[in-house]
């Protein structure tokens, strides 16, 4: 390798590793040997993607809460509310919920595999799915987030008075 090909190689190739170092994972600034290079020449680590999955009871503000991750951090949101209606006709449809709900599953699925981050926003009340859900993104090589809106149950008891 020429002096200028190593010129133009980020900062943790150019510094070489011990064995403990390699071992470890860690480069000599002390800092995690980066898994993809971004677009920027400045960060070298990225993060494995993300699958945010909202949980929470009927009007407790999970559909506003996945708005903002998804917009906050430019990510998929797959609700299954707003599809039922246009697919289906109404908010069940014979069961056909379970089907939208896993095919999004298996979307979400793809897009950490792509290495991208998602929000699913389900309710997920039994543990069961909500151990279903998160063996998908590790199993896609994501990490797993429950997220669950602030004072959700004020939220609840205020929106049940109102209808």
């Amino acid at each position: 390798m020429g002096g200028g090909a190593l010129r133009s190689l980020p900062p943790y190739l150019k510094q070489p590793l011990n064995s403990t170092d390699v071992l470890f994972g860690r480069n000599k600034a002390g800092t995690g040997l980066p898994r993809r290079a971004h677009d920027r020449d400045d960060a070298w680590v990225r993060k494995r993607p993300m699958l945010h999955l909202t949980v929470g009871l009927p009007g407790v503000g999970k559909t506003t809460l996945a708005r903002r991750i998804a917009s906050d951090d430019s990510i998929l949101r797959l609700t299954p509310d707003e599809w039922m209606a246009p697919l289906f006709g109404d908010g069940d449809a014979d069961g056909r919920r379970e089907i939208l709900e896993g095919r999004m599953i298996w979307v979400a699925h793809r897009v950490l595999c792509s290495g991208s981050s998602v929000v699913l926003d389900f309710g997920c009340w039994s543990p069961e799915e909500r151990y279903a859900i998160r063996a998908v993104a590790e199993h896609a090589g994501g990490e797993f987030r429950l997220r669950s809106s602030p004072g959700e149950w004020c939220t609840a008891c205020r929106r049940v008075i109102l209808c």
